[in-house]
């Protein structure tokens, strides 16, 4: 029988992704016919329904675990605390009666002429004839005190440069014994397990979260233990190694990694190592390193999801956050949007139900306000879940869930996965996301289709092309071909006169080149008739193929219209081919839904709320979109998806990796599905 063994320093108890992850990816492999191994944390306690054979092996992590961390927080306390201390002692003394005569003394060396002005002449010489026999005495003490000190001080003193050199490099030092530290123990811990579990041709062993310390311990593994050699080794990456201004240009700091991986793919282990990534975005960032193809694998989220999903949403809503209480996934934003939507709390429409445990101890200064501010809100509306969750309470949440909160920071998750994401889309919740985002992108070819389905039954009312606009600027942003050039870092502004009786504002664009994944943000600001803004709100039109489309309510007392045009990536320039503007008339007593599945809103902290208080007006519509999408969401993102990828890669020639189609299709082909408007 085949082996699939995953290897994962970081599971180290029953909760956590990591946990989830590996359980999941082994569960699905037994229903395959693996025989299946997890190479744990020594600090993994088994539990029973384990499906598989654990390996206790590696003492240190992907990141440090919570009893280092607590280690060096209260090594940190304990210095803060003497410092206190010393500081305490330094200041009494200071202040104290022997201080002040000492402080004094020391001014008047300084400044001798202060002490003679104060004192007449004939009493001055009478003090300093006591001070004569003392100075005698104590003269050659003082010599002997000085010649010691200097010869400590020349000593001491390039030690105490050195610790000060040292203490100033203290953040790098430690990342570098750090990653030694993980490198050596994932080499002795993995050639353990070698010698526990033999492996042979067809077995897959399968290491996520591999960063340049697994690597370069598994190139040591592969070149002291041939043995490694015989089954296929399946590297999961799942942190972007670029920022979205950086357009995915490979550097020097990422020498380390490109060399590690060609050597270990071209010299260790050939024909036996293939690179995955949970993400298309990310897989092209390592795919410019330029060592191989990386193969994009679906996140293994169970068929529990989707089997226990709810069919309806029921008042009040329940508006979700989960995860850790960490400032990248946007917790400390939550007081303000129940602030902001209290209304609809007193209305009975809305409650809240957010986890809020911390991934560190004592949290971050952001998160420990925000937590404490949430706490100050009634339990039954604001419900709070201070420690972690256990699989089914976690589960139960996001079923349970009418709506999803991602207000994820765009430059981390900008090519980065979310499970919460995907486990929330095959349980057909919908979701808010920013639109800089992996997240923003999976939903934008559904929310596309449901917009050019809608298109064509609303009321058409007018249709102003960009040249017809009002640009206030001397030179306007239009070629003479007709398209509109947007420049980074640079924002274009135009003003259009609103006509009566409208009740929706429609923006499209023929095509955007150069093509991008970053869309372009249209920030609409609605005018009365005396100037004052009554309405602002951001439109996204995604970066697709063929037309792309974006309504906006407009509120009923608008005279004039402001469109500022900007591309959501401040470092390449965009051109636009068939921009208008469309009119639409209202069709009946309500407003029509300006998305499906979810929303996507533009990286700002304002706009948050607005995306939040369009799905609570319009629950039903993104409720029965969310459920239709999860069909074809659910049927590619789980874990025997995963698995069956895997098994081909391995059933197939070594040259079979060369290819990097994405099995099951890219995202934006798998989100092509028409959602109808409930």
């Amino acid at each position: 029988m085949p082996k699939f063994i995953v290897i994962d320093p970081s599971v180290q108890g029953y909760q956590g992704h990591f946990y989830e992850y590996a359980f999941r990816v082994l569960q699905a492999a037994r229903r395959q016919g693996y025989e299946t191994h997890l190479a744990s944390h020594r600090r993994f306690q088994v539990p029973k329904e384990f499906p598989g054979k654990v390996h206790r092996l590696y003492r240190c992590a992907f990141w440090p675990t919570q009893r280092e961390r607590t280690g060096i927080l209260w090594l940190k306390r304990l210095g803060t605390a003497l410092a206190g201390v010393v500081g305490g002692l330094l200041l009494k003394a200071y202040i104290s009666w022997f201080g002040l005569l000492l402080e004094s003394l020391r001014y008047y060396a300084r400044h001798p002429r202060h002490l003679a002005r104060r004192l007449p002449f004939p009493y001055g010489l009478l003090l300093l004839v006591p001070l004569v026999p003392l100075a005698v005495l104590l003269w050659p003490l003082w010599w002997l005190v000085r010649r010691v000190l200097r010869f400590f001080r020349a000593l001491i003193g390039p030690v105490v440069r050195i610790a000060r050199k040292l203490y100033a490099h203290r953040r790098e030092l430690l990342i570098t014994f750090w990653a030694d530290r993980k490198l050596r123990d994932l080499e002795r811990g993995t050639r353990r397990l070698l010698r526990r579990v033999s492996l042979e041709p067809g077995d897959v062993v399968f290491l996520s979260l591999v960063s340049e310390a697994e690597l370069l311990g598994l190139l040591r593994l592969f070149r002291r233990c041939p043995q490694a050699r015989n089954a296929t080794w399946h590297l999961m990456f799942r942190h972007q190694i670029y920022r979205p201004d950086q357009w995915h240009s490979p550097g020097e700091e990422h020498r380390l990694l490109r060399s590690a991986l060609y050597q270990l793919i071209q010299e260790a282990a050939p024909g036996r190592v293939f690179l995955h990534a949970d993400t298309e975005d990310l897989a092209r960032q390592y795919e410019t390193l330029g060592v191989g193809p990386v193969a994009e694998l679906p996140i293994p989220v169970p068929r529990e999801y989707h089997q226990q999903r709810r069919q309806e949403a029921t008042l009040p809503y329940r508006i979700a956050y989960v995860g850790d209480a960490r400032a990248q996934k946007g917790y400390h934003l939550l007081p303000r949007l129940v602030e902001d939507l209290w209304p609809e709390v007193e209305q009975g429409r809305v409650v809240f139900h957010f986890q809020s445990n911390f991934n560190v101890p004592l949290g971050s200064p952001e998160t420990d306000v925000a937590r404490w501010q949430l706490l100050a809100q009634p339990r039954r509306l604001v419900q709070l879940e201070l420690k972690p969750l256990d699989s089914e309470r976690y589960r139960r949440m996001i079923v349970e869930s009418d709506l999803l909160l991602v207000p994820y920071e765009p430059v981390a998750y900008y090519a980065g996965s979310s499970g919460i994401f995907a486990e929330a889309l095959a349980a057909g919740v919908p979701v808010v996301c920013p639109a800089t985002t992996w997240m923003a992108r999976q939903l934008a070819p559904v929310q596309q289709a449901y917009l050019e389905h809608l298109w064509p039954t609303l009321e058409n009312a007018g249709t102003a092309p960009a040249h017809q606009w009002h640009w206030q600027a001397e030179r306007p942003p239009l070629s003479e071909q007709g398209y509109l050039w947007l420049a980074p870092g640079k924002v274009h502004q135009a003003t259009l006169r609103c006509p009566e009786n409208v009740s929706l504002l429609g923006l499209s664009v023929g095509r955007m080149e150069p093509r991008r994944s970053d869309p372009v943000l249209v920030q609409v600001r609605q005018l009365d008739q005396f100037g004052a803004c009554l309405a602002q709100q951001t439109a996204v039109l995604h970066a697709l193929e063929g037309t792309q489309r974006a309504l906006v309510p407009i509120h009923d007392r608008a005279q004039e219209v402001q469109l500022q045009w900007r591309p959501a990536g401040p470092w390449s320039p965009m051109r636009l081919h068939g921009v208008e503007c469309h009119w639409f008339s209202p069709s009946g007593p309500q407003q029509v839904p300006i998305s499906a599945v979810g929303v996507v809103y533009a990286d700002t902290d304002e706009e948050l709320t607005g995306a939040v208080r369009e799905v609570i007006q319009h629950m039903e519509h993104y409720k029965q979109t969310a459920l239709a999408f999860s069909e074809q969401w659910a049927a590619y993102h789980n874990a025997d998806t995963l698995v069956e990828t895997l098994h081909r890669l391995v059933q197939a020639e070594p040259q079979a990796p060369a290819t990097t189609e994405t099995p099951g299709g890219t995202p934006r082909q798998r989100g092509a599905a028409v959602p109808r408007a409930a």
